[in-house]
């Protein structure tokens, strides 16, 4: 598996790998996750173009897409401004008995929340799969998480008011089209994104 070949470990959500190993759709569904991430990173490697688009519509493109994520924001997550706010969306409204409300990504730590968690524990993983022409590992990232959070798709509960969400990015492979869900946990009782990771389900 290039993953494999790349040392680098695509990590499940919690429970995962439990539910992977009942029969049924969940197995199906977890190889197609890890088909489709698989060839992402083979795209990246081979130099092929690709492209991103959410259920709203929003595209995203590595080698021409502007950058999501400003500078000045990277430069206060660098140097530790942990109630830095990098961006902020509306939660979409498909399930109102779960997260509301406007919800931010800040900065945070790298043992908490935020941009600096998320870097700490998937850089490399979402940098893989950003590779190609100028995008960057946080751009994909934030693009991720933003069509997660606008229009979410179905939702898990974590325990301790947090919550995973998903939504399908189809990705446009050369002309061949995959459907990936990434994992995007949020805080129910501070609205605020604690991860978001190149994961095969929540």
């Amino acid at each position: 598996m290039v993953a494999a070949v790349l040392g680098l470990a695509f990590s499940p959500a919690a429970g995962a790998a439990e539910r992977a190993a009942e029969p049924g759709q969940d197995v199906l569904f977890a190889e197609a996750q890890e088909d489709a991430l698989e060839a992402l990173i083979q795209a990246n490697l081979d130099g092929v173009e690709w492209t991103a688009t959410a259920p709203t519509g929003e595209t995203y493109a590595p080698s021409r897409n502007a950058a999501l994520v400003d500078p000045f924001d990277r430069w206060q997550c660098d140097n530790g401004v942990s109630d830095h706010e990098v961006n902020a969306w509306t939660m979409g409204d498909q399930f109102p008995e779960a997260v509301t409300g406007v919800v931010s990504l800040y900065c945070g730590t790298a043992a908490t929340h935020g941009y600096n968690h998320i870097r700490d524990g998937h850089e490399a993983e979402w940098a893989a799969i950003a590779a190609l022409g100028d995008g960057t590992w946080d751009d994909f990232m934030e693009f991720v998480v933003e069509a997660t959070i606008i229009a979410p798709h179905n939702y898990s509960i974590e325990g301790n008011d947090k919550y995973c969400y998903t939504t399908p990015i189809v990705l446009n492979i050369d002309g061949e089209l995959w459907t990936y869900y990434w994992p995007v946990v949020l805080s129910g009782n501070n609205n605020l994104v604690i991860t978001a990771y190149p994961g095969i389900y929540c």
